[in-house]
């Protein structure tokens, strides 16, 4: 996780840190900060709404108890179209930021 982490304070514009932190996550059974991270994908990248494996993750969440609203609402925005306003981010995700 060092490695994505790293990529993220090099690179804070770029999706990939924030997808592949998010993969990780999923693997390690952390839905919350998976979606938390797509989340911030989404918002350095729009287009990676189209990427079908985050939207596979995210359907397959769509149930999950711990994080099935917050995905939800990500297919929501994505559905809706390519912005993703910083501001439709749910205001109690930013502590998770650290939290990977």
């Amino acid at each position: 996780m060092r490695i994505g982490e790293n990529l993220q304070r090099d690179r804070p514009d770029d999706a990939r840190p924030h997808l592949l932190l998010a993969r990780l996550n999923l693997a390690r059974d952390r839905p919350p900060r998976a979606v938390f991270r797509y989340t911030l994908a989404l918002r350095a990248d729009p287009s990676v709404g189209a990427d079908p494996r985050l939207r596979d993750d995210l359907e397959a969440l769509r149930d999950d108890p711990r994080a099935g609203a917050r995905a939800r609402r990500l297919l929501a925005q994505i559905d809706r179209g390519p912005a993703l306003a910083r501001s439709d981010a749910p205001a109690d995700d930013a502590h998770e930021a650290h939290a990977d």
